[in-house]
């Protein structure tokens, strides 16, 4: 099977991380797959922010667990978040910012790395919190949330794929 094909058959939602951090390299690599993700019209939406921080990492797992009503760590333990905005005045950020989520999960995967999508970073970065977050940064406020990439080794065994449903396809000839 063509590599490519089998990275993107193969991999899986990771929810479980070792606490050592990933190394720059490894961090770069997703990152420019990211940036190389299809998006609308060309005009590069996309705006990343790769998060290292434990307290800043924590901080914004909290934010995201008020909003879901629980204590759980939305990012598991992942030693890396990649926050993905996007520039609202472009119609496509959303789509734009989701095809780089995608690109940059399936590259963890291929260079050894467990990856995971999280939700609610526009509702973080739409609140106070998330905006208090940006100015602490220097970052402006005219991006919008996506969503994020959590990266990290995997700890313990990497999951078997779940069954796939039989009507995912209508062959129209």
């Amino acid at each position: 099977m063509n590599e490519t094909i089998n990275t993107l058959l193969s991999r899986r939602s990771i929810r479980n991380y070792k606490p050592d951090q990933i190394n720059d390299r490894e961090l770069f690599e997703v990152i420019e797959a990211g940036k190389y993700a299809a998006n609308g019209m060309g005009k590069q939406s996309s705006f990343f922010i790769a998060v290292q921080n434990k307290e800043d990492i924590k901080y914004i797992s909290g934010c995201i667990a008020k909003i879901r009503g629980n204590g759980d760590d939305a990012f598991y333990g992942a030693p890396t978040v990649i926050l993905v905005f996007g520039d609202p005045g472009i119609p496509t950020y959303i789509k734009d910012g989701s095809c780089a989520i995608s690109n940059m999960l399936n590259a963890a995967h291929a260079i050894g790395l467990g990856s995971c999508w999280v939700d609610n970073i526009k509702d973080v970065f739409d609140s106070d919190a998330g905006k208090d977050l940006l100015r602490k940064w220097g970052i402006g406020s005219n991006i919008s949330g996506v969503g994020s990439c959590i990266l990290g080794y995997i700890n313990g065994e990497y999951p078997e794929p779940k069954s796939r449903k039989t009507d995912y396809v209508e062959h129209i000839k």
